[in-house]
């Protein structure tokens, strides 16, 4: 239920990725004309002062590739990108390997659309402009580098996320058509889920964490690997980890204490537009009287009857998401239980007013 329930919550949210696409820091930028001349220098865009120590974040095309050599379109490490062998315990032969790859992604790219950004990239390698272009100082071989042409980023043209979503499922998907467990539609099964949730977002995790898997025969039905026997099509396997990692990063649908070893985050499948962050983190005594005096009227809100209330409590184990603990409740019984809560706590403070206390104050005075 948990992985229906991001699906249908992603058909109400408001910002949708292209497929196979994800936020990542980009480091570096280069801006280069039609016919693949560098307009200017390599630009770092690192602002450790701004909180961009990384670079600025922007939508990218990726997916998860382990120990394997493939490269993304348009934007990649430095060791893709420009073949720079920038750490020592890397062999210098993997990274010629890694930057033949992107290259010849390029070309493919630029083959299948002449008219597409790849043509004036693929001109950039051809002329040799690459070779012109050093290290700078301070650089990591998993800074991300991406192109401008014509004044916009090259993975975010139309041809290039077409030509993308062509390629990642075909290294992602299973190679046949089935019924899918999540949206229960005929559509191309994924032989794995193509991206992971960032180990930032999940407590205990030393790697970024994968939702679902199956990657040894052990593991799986019949000693199979893989997703033959969880069959989740392509646009489900996107959108759920595109959802979660969303609201896993959202602080009005999530939150985190310090100290403990889990993440929680929550939404609302249906047509309400309840807020439960608003709610227990006020101390507004408008606003709660407002949620107990709901039954006085006979009955909740239209959109509340048929909502669904979501939340899911996760960790991190090494590469792993854990789910500790997942609530799916009709909204209206949601909301009842929040009005007995403001009223086992109702106190009168030292003006003699009655008073609500926030949850995080709450929170602060157990200790935990």
């Amino acid at each position: 239920m948990l992985l229906q329930r991001l699906v249908e919550y992603a058909k109400t949210a408001e910002e949708s990725l292209p497929p196979f696409y994800t936020r990542k820091p980009v480091r570096f930028l280069l801006r280069i004309a039609n016919d693949g001349t560098p307009l200017s220098g390599l630009r770092d865009t690192a602002d450790p002062a701004a909180g961009r120590r990384m670079g600025v974040e922007r939508v990218v095309p990726w997916v998860t590739r382990a120990s394997d050599i493939r490269a993304v379109l348009a934007v990649d490490t430095v060791e893709y990108v420009f073949g720079w062998v920038v750490d020592s315990n890397v062999k210098p032969e993997r990274v010629a390997k890694q930057h033949e790859a992107f290259r010849q992604l390029i070309d493919e790219w630029a083959e299948a659309d002449p008219d597409s950004p790849a043509r004036a990239i693929a001109a950039f390698y051809a002329a040799g402009h690459h070779r012109a272009i050093s290290p700078p100082e301070k650089c990591s071989r998993t800074d991300l580098v991406a192109f401008e042409v014509n004044g916009q980023i090259a993975s975010d043209h139309e041809s290039a996320q077409r030509f993308w979503a062509k390629v990642a499922a075909g290294r992602k998907g299973l190679g046949r058509s089935g019924l899918c467990l999540v949206c229960g539609q005929v559509r191309d099964l994924l032989q794995t889920i193509p991206q992971q949730i960032p180990r930032r977002l999940l407590p205990g995790a030393t790697q970024n964490a994968s939702l679902v898997s199956v990657n040894e025969a052990v593991h799986g039905y019949e000693l199979t690997k893989f997703l033959a026997y969880t069959p989740i099509c392509i646009t489900c396997g996107l959108t759920i980890i595109s959802q979660l990692t969303a609201l896993l990063e959202d602080r009005k649908h999530s939150v985190r204490f310090a100290g403990q070893g889990a993440a929680m985050a929550w939404w609302v499948v249906g047509e309400s537009t309840f807020d439960i962050e608003e709610i227990f983190n006020t101390d507004d005594p408008k606003k709660v009287r407002k949620l107990l005096a709901a039954p006085a009227k006979g009955r909740p809100p239209t959109a509340n009857i048929g909502s669904t209330f979501c939340s899911v409590t996760v960790s991190g184990n090494v590469a792993r998401t854990v789910v500790r603990d997942w609530i799916e409740q009709p909204l209206p019984q949601i909301e009842d239980n929040l009005c007995r809560w403001f009223d086992d706590h109702l106190i009168v403070d030292w003006s003699g007013e009655l008073t609500y206390v926030r949850l995080d104050q709450m929170v602060r005075v157990a200790g935990r």
